[in-house]
């Protein structure tokens, strides 16, 4: 409730509750999508819902699925207990939706910039937190 009245993100409490992640980034790019998920699975975390977009994810823009598929993807972005952006394209308008689903919610977001370095309005939330590498945000996620 404190992150309510102040826009602040309590983090301890959110390092100890994660449970559940979504991992956001541009289509290209799911194979590293693919290695988070992979990593996050054996410490005992699993897909919001259940759903991995990078197995089952939107070949066609036109398929009557498409807008399910999209309510899905923001829902499951912003109920994750665990929110992470790859951001390696600065270009990326789908994931950056995510994130902007996300952080409307005031809900904790984590962002891998890697050598990108185009900030977008959303990156400065106070609800969002930098990293460099996958690493670094694992070591931060995992922190005692």
């Amino acid at each position: 409730r404190a992150q309510e009245r102040t826009g602040r993100v309590n983090t301890k409490r959110c390092r100890r509750m994660k449970q559940t992640f979504y991992v956001a980034t541009a289509f290209q790019n799911k194979e590293a999508a693919k290695k988070v998920a992979d990593y996050l699975e054996s410490r005992g975390m699993r897909w919001t819902f259940g759903h991995d977009w990078t197995v089952d994810s939107m070949q066609d823009p036109d398929a009557p699925e498409t807008p399910v598929l999209a309510q899905r993807d923001l829902q499951s972005a912003i109920e994750a207990d665990l929110f992470i952006l790859l951001l390696f394209d600065p270009l990326t308008p789908g994931c950056h939706g995510e994130l902007g689903a996300r952080v409307s919610h005031n809900r904790e977001a984590h962002i891998v910039r890697g050598d990108v370095d185009k900030v977008h309005l959303f990156h400065k939330h106070p609800c969002v937190v930098e990293h460099k590498t996958v690493e670094d945000l694992v070591n931060y996620v995992f922190a005692a």
